[in-house]
């Protein structure tokens, strides 16, 4: 992988181009979701129950009984709202299906930004230890050469003898 701080630069600039591509699909499809009716309308009300006045007991009448009439039939469900957008169920699981593939890119997308900066940030570091580094080279090599100038200077001294 090429470490120039300038193709990290762009690599960068290209997910974070793509990560903002897929939040606005999602947030596209997540809004095509909000509009769709969660359940649908009302159906048609269902028969009415016996009424408790009818009941049998020792009330005036019944009216004050507690026990319940029967349940009325549960009515079918209603047609779609006006305000529905989808045509069938389909179309909500497809919505449904690219708002999971945008998530599921989102978060490789915003796992690579986050190895990328990871990256910057190394090179930034070793940057800034770069100086600490020359320096300890520079004093080792400056003592390198002071020793050999004293083993030189004993050896010329040595051969004048």
């Amino acid at each position: 992988m090429s470490s120039s701080p300038y193709t990290l630069h762009k690599k960068i600039d290209a997910t974070t181009q793509t990560a903002q591509t897929a939040l606005e699909l999602a947030k596209s499809a997540h809004a095509r979701l909000d509009v769709a009716p969660k359940v649908g309308p009302a159906g048609e009300r269902g028969l009415k129950g016996d009424a408790g006045r009818d009941a049998v007991c020792c009330c005036k009448n019944g009216k004050d009984s507690t026990v319940a009439g029967q349940r009325g039939e549960r009515g079918g469900d209603g047609r779609p709202g006006k305000d529905c957008v989808c045509e069938s169920t389909s179309a909500i699981a497809d919505a449904v299906q690219k708002l999971d593939a945008a998530t599921t890119e989102l978060t490789k997308h915003r796992a690579e930004t986050a190895k990328l900066q990871a990256d910057v940030s190394a090179l930034i570091a070793m940057h800034k230890n770069a100086g600490l580094y020359l320096e300890w080279l520079r004093t080792r090599a400056a003592d390198r050469i002071a020793k050999n100038d004293r083993l030189i200077a004993s050896k010329v001294a040595g051969a004048k003898q």
